[in-house]
């Protein structure tokens, strides 16, 4: 690491230290969106969106994010319907929740306009079970927006999340002969910054 590199860096984990309005909230921005892939009859993959992302990362590094499940967006009106009642069941379960933690280190390099990348456990509450999970990610900044995109798809096992009998239902009410137990999921967030809490 350059000489530069780590006098910013050292600059910025000081400005952490001390809670330096430099670092305030994140809250994440209308055009994030949470992305996975389901597969069908072993051959048909579809693109799928959660558009209804809201909270962000503290001055402290606390990440807590909301995901509104009747968000989702298949690009089609009666697979949307399908997905949220049969598969996520939001009549029971209209949100998912996610909570991490950015450390210091991490903070300090965003601060001081480093790339971080970071394999970053995150515990993920959805449907009634809750698990901790490894997302690779990389977040940089640019100005007032902080932008938060997966390196490598997160593999979601519906079993671990109890979402099996919504993955028959699916199956069952389109008439297929298969539906993939394992999702690929991705992220695309932007955030942008806001006042530090008291």
């Amino acid at each position: 690491m350059s000489g530069p590199t780590v006098v910013r860096l050292f600059a910025a984990a000081l400005l952490v230290a001390v809670g330096s309005p430099a670092w305030a909230d994140w809250r994440v921005m209308e055009k994030s969106s949470i992305s996975y892939v389901s597969l069908k009859n072993n051959a048909v993959a579809e693109n799928n969106r959660l558009t209804g992302v809201t909270g962000g990362i503290g001055a402290d590094g606390t990440l807590t994010m909301s995901i509104d499940l009747a968000s989702v967006e298949t690009g089609v009106d009666i697979r949307n319907q399908r997905m949220a009642a049969l598969f996520f069941e939001v009549a029971r379960f209209p949100q998912a929740q996610i909570t991490g933690k950015v450390s210091d280190d991490q903070l300090a390099a965003l601060l001081a306009g480093e790339v971080i990348t970071a394999a970053m456990p995150l515990t993920l509450d959805l449907h009634g079970v809750s698990a901790t999970l490894t997302a690779k990610l990389r977040a940089y900044q640019v100005a007032d927006t902080l932008y938060v995109n997966s390196t490598e798809p997160l593999l979601l096992q519906t079993a671990q999340f109890d979402l099996l009998g919504g993955v028959e239902a699916l199956r069952n009410i389109a008439g297929l002969k298969a539906i993939a137990q394992v999702v690929p999921v991705t992220v695309d967030l932007q955030l942008t910054a806001g006042t530090a809490s008291p």
